[in-house]
């Protein structure tokens, strides 16, 4: 076995490892309270570097996991591999109050490789939600009737949890066999097994002012469920030759919503030991999403990509809790806590190997350079329930910068390590709510080494 192959073992059991590990990772985020958690963009390393851009991407060397029909033009000769890594560091903002944090986890492993000519194969694993929050909320409710001491409400919320998806993704070329442009065409599908559970904890506790015992019962609540479900993606790309320099690609995606069929339970009880129980079915909601793209390529030294992704989320359920007319426990299936989803991403690539013609280029000329940027409205809303009056969540906006490093530096090594640095703020349309900023490291592994080639021994 060559020195690739066993370094490629050895990557592989290790991703595999930190995935394990990693489970319960992701980034800290008051905001994952809210909704199913933060949702990942579901992008590999080159992506990442790019503003998450990638819908209509399309290459022949590496996975874009955005959109299922760039599959169809997989190397016959490779076994592409690529796993990647994330490192955050967050500051949460509100008045003149900061809170500090740091992170790390698994992003994706993710492989691929054809199957016949004009049909290619891709499967893999990434996050689809992450929820990991720890923040409290202070009020006070006015003063004790015997002692006029001034009592304050604690509430302290933590939650953990999250979503991941396995996938297994088909590209197709239908048409190769035709002597006209839509020989072009390629269609895909992924299919998603989504797993998970999460877990909401609220302790709420009355303080007499400078006192640190309860003066009443304390208050505790747990919102939990463990998902169990799937998901359908469907992809179209279309390149376009322009001349013989430059190629304009379209795509398109689109992914089936649906209800998960998940149970929902709340479990509340007090510190002199009343407990209630109650649970509503079919209480999460996947949304039907849409996405187009368009990248331009010259010469493939530059490429110029955009896209935009609307998410249908205002028509989904989400649980909650009330108490009826007769002070009991309630908890039903409710729409009015999301809202649509707009996602706009922009990237550029540049590769200057294709400049250095009659030579051989050095190794920062065979790198690839990479930036980019997104918006991003919010799906969920936030102060719901025992906080206050629903109101939108944070916009996300930010920027990326990227590299591609050749492994080594003979000129037919095709491996790289993708690193990109984002920063990705999260700005809420209230100064009574929290502001967000992360600056994030991702390190990516990708193998692309000829296991398929037959070689001739003479």
């Amino acid at each position: 076995m060559s020195f690739y192959r066993q370094y490629f073992c050895l990557t592989v059991l290790l991703f595999f490892a930190l995935g394990t590990a990693a489970q319960s990772s992701g980034t800290y985020s008051t905001y994952s309270r809210f909704g199913i958690g933060l949702v990942g963009d579901g992008v590999t390393g080159f992506n990442r570097g790019m503003g998450g851009v990638g819908i209509a991407l399309h290459s022949s060397n590496r996975i874009n996991s955005l959109n299922p029909a760039s599959y169809s033009t997989i190397d016959s000769l490779s076994f592409l591999f690529d796993a990647g890594a994330s490192f955050v560091f967050g500051k949460q903002s509100k008045g003149g109050s900061h809170v500090y944090t740091r992170s790390a986890s698994l992003e994706y492993v993710v492989a691929g490789f054809r199957i016949r000519p004009g049909m290619g194969l891709s499967f893999g694993f990434m996050p689809y939600t992450t929820i990991k929050y720890n923040f409290r909320h202070e009020s006070s409710v006015g003063r004790d009737r015997t002692t006029s001491s001034e009592i304050d409400n604690y509430q302290d919320f933590d939650g953990n949890g999250g979503t991941h998806r396995a996938f297994v993704g088909f590209g197709w070329q239908p048409f190769r066999k035709l002597n006209n442009p839509i020989r072009l065409l390629s269609i895909g599908a992924t299919v998603d097994l989504i797993w998970g559970s999460y877990e909401h904890n609220m302790i709420q506790s009355f303080l007499v002012a400078g006192s640190t015992a309860s003066v009443y019962s304390t208050i505790y609540q747990r919102h939990s469920a463990d998902i169990l479900t799937y998901k359908l993606d469907f992809g179209l790309q279309m390149p376009i030759v322009l001349n013989g320099n430059n190629l304009l690609r379209t795509g398109f995606i689109a992914s089936l919503g649906h209800n998960t069929g998940t149970d929902a339970k709340l479990e509340r009880w007090t510190s002199s030991k009343d407990t209630t129980k109650v649970s509503v079915s079919d209480a999460i909601d996947i949304p039907y999403a849409f996405g187009a793209g368009l990248a331009w390529e010259n010469r493939g030294m530059l490429t110029l990509a955009a896209d935009y992704r609307f998410e249908k989320w205002a028509d989904c359920s989400i649980p909650e809790s009330y108490t009826n007319e007769k002070g009991q426990l309630q908890y039903k299936n409710a729409v009015g806590y999301y809202s649509n989803r707009h996602r706009v991403n922009l990237g550029a690539e540049f590769f200057p190997a294709v400049l250095n013609k009659g030579h051989n280029p050095s190794y920062l000329e065979r790198c690839r350079y990479r930036i980019g940027a997104f918006y991003s409205t919010p799906y969920m809303k936030v102060n719901y329930s025992s906080i206050g009056t629903p109101q939108d969540g944070p916009t996300e906006y930010g920027i990326t910068a990227g590299v591609s490093l050749p492994i080594t530096n003979r000129i037919n090594n095709r491996s790289t390590v993708n690193v990109a640095f984002q920063w990705l703020r999260r700005q809420p349309s209230s100064t009574r709510l929290i502001t967000e900023n992360y600056y994030m490291i991702h390190v990516g592994v990708s193998f692309n080494e000829r296991w398929f080639m037959k070689y001739k021994i003479e």
